[in-house]
């Protein structure tokens, strides 16, 4: 059972997060949950040399997939920018606990 996100990290933006998202971020897809994770993971990995927004990104990974021509799909959803939205302004600390509660909820979900 996935544990809500707040069992992570508590902040405003995460209240926001979970009142659009829910709990355990059970609104969005398994698809959005690895997307964000991944967007998250490259903007945390960016902090020790540049300051690049969150939604600046998503831009960067999204143009990156479709030049690996990974998938015919995009990687960024309405939704996955949304999150990305509200969670503008986050810490890199913060980041990571978002990180570790999505890599649970993604770890816990059935094989496919």
């Amino acid at each position: 059972m996935n544990k809500p996100v707040a069992h992570w990290i508590q902040t405003e933006q995460i209240d926001k997060l979970c009142d659009r998202f829910g709990q355990t971020l059970e609104e969005l897809t398994l698809r959005e949950k690895a997307s964000l994770r991944t967007v998250l993971s490259f903007w945390v990995s960016m902090q020790s040399t540049s300051q690049v927004p969150i939604n600046t990104s998503c831009v960067v990974v999204e143009d990156a997939w479709k030049i690996a021509a990974i998938s015919e799909y995009g990687m960024c959803s309405e939704d996955v920018m949304i999150a990305l939205s509200i969670l503008d302004g986050i810490t890199k600390s913060q980041a990571n606990e978002v990180i570790r509660a999505l890599s649970e909820s993604l770890s816990l979900a059935p094989d496919r």
